[in-house]
């Protein structure tokens, strides 16, 4: 019951987040300076120079977490009991790996002028800054 629960609430948690809200959430970034984004992100993960003196700045978010795998869980009799006939180990998981990779190009002087990203965790929830 417990597992059925958190999983209701992270179901209601992601029903908000969207590509299109982390879409709107980093564009507010174009055209400002890059220092003014590191002082809030953090340092980068890369940062890529190109011949034209650009520079590329990427940032990569990835979440590991484990989830039990639905077709091992115990079967169980009305009274309890465990199936005698039942020899598959139940704590077998499912891995997931999410994970989100954001890029800013930079003018020479670190004015953002172009952003992307790529991935599965791309998502913000509209009541967040």
């Amino acid at each position: 019951m417990r597992l059925f629960l958190m999983g209701c609430l992270f179901f209601l948690l992601n029903a908000c987040a969207s590509t299109a809200n982390y879409q709107k959430k980093i564009d507010t970034w174009q055209g400002k300076n890059i220092q003014a984004l590191i002082s809030k992100w953090g340092e980068p993960d890369t940062g890529i120079q190109l011949p034209n003196g650009h520079r590329i700045y990427q940032y990569t978010r990835k979440t590991m977490y484990s989830i039990p795998d639905p077709k091992r869980s115990p079967l169980r009799t009305d009274n309890g009991n465990l199936f005698s006939n039942y020899d598959e180990p139940w704590n077998t998981h499912q891995t997931v790996i999410r994970s989100c990779q954001t890029s800013f190009e930079t003018t020479a002087d670190g004015h953002i002028i172009h952003i992307s990203f790529k991935g599965n965790n791309c998502v913000s929830n509209n009541f967040l800054p």
